[in-house]
């Protein structure tokens, strides 16, 4: 069984793998993490 690896699966994460893509730091994002007390 063959498995799609997670970079191809998306279009949008095929598109960070291109050649030509400008990431910025508005693309990126802080990890939330949620705790419940």
């Amino acid at each position: 069984m063959e498995t799609l690896h997670s970079g191809y699966f998306h279009p949008v994460l095929r598109q960070y793998q291109e050649v030509n893509t400008d990431v910025h730091s508005s693309h990126l994002m802080y990890p939330l993490f949620l705790i419940n007390t």
